[in-house]
């Protein structure tokens, strides 16, 4: 099972494109004038344009994907690892809800589901790792 979580700073693809061509504008500006600190800026709005990050639910656990051009790192929150886990529910949009997970070391994300995958979520949570203290 695979499920999509969204953690709310996803950029759309507008502005992806926006990044990344303000980016080529930059380094041609500083090849132009020979500044070096507009074709940094521009390096790094090019590599935020290009940059993915996606977010899944899985049975291992909460899986981060970064994608850059032909690179990929996962970064993996194991179930055993994750002792908290409670929801928040936004009466702006009814439509999704929060749901907060805390690690051993005090770090937490946020993920935002849609509001019938929620109870998916709990259950895999708590069948891979029946400690989780869950709070609704």
């Amino acid at each position: 099972m695979k499920i999509l979580a969204k953690t709310g700073k996803e950029h759309s693809r507008t502005v992806d494109i926006a990044c990344m061509v303000i980016g080529v504008i930059m380094i041609a500006l500083s090849l132009w004038q020979r500044q070096i600190y507009a074709a940094v800026v521009g390096f790094v709005l090019l590599a935020a344009g290009i940059m993915a990050k996606v977010v899944y639910i899985t049975e291992d656990g909460i899986v981060t994907e970064y994608k850059f051009l032909a690179h990929h790192k996962l970064e993996v929150w194991k179930w055993d690892e994750i002792y908290d886990i409670f929801c928040e529910y936004s009466p702006k949009d009814p439509t999704k809800v929060g749901i907060h997970f805390t690690k051993a070391n005090m770090m937490a994300k946020r993920l935002f589901v849609p509001r019938e995958q929620k109870d998916e979520v709990i259950e895999l949570a708590l069948s891979q790792n029946p400690e989780i203290h869950y709070e609704e």
